[in-house]
């Protein structure tokens, strides 16, 4: 196995099956340390992973508008995180 003093990458990449995504989500992220991806993986994750776009005025094109607004992308962030590490 990997040494748990090795620090782990994922760069996440424009995938388009959901399952498969969801399965990154609740199989992979969890044993990662440090993950990168851009707007609109997010947005894919964040959906995958149960993410709701009707919350607080919430939307898919806000989050990928040209600038998005900090707050959606955080939004979207926090509730990836949590999901793909509890607790």
């Amino acid at each position: 196995g990997i040494s748990h003093e090795t620090i782990i990458h994922y760069e996440h990449a424009s995938i388009g099956d959901e399952s498969l995504i969801k399965e990154i989500g609740s199989q992979i992220l969890p044993q990662v340390d440090s993950l990168g991806l851009n707007e609109q993986e997010l947005a894919t994750l964040y959906v995958a992973l149960g993410g709701n776009f009707q919350v607080n005025g919430f939307t898919l094109k806000a989050l990928l508008e040209t600038i998005p607004d900090p707050q959606l992308v955080s939004d979207a962030l926090v509730f990836t995180f949590r999901t793909i590490k509890p607790g």
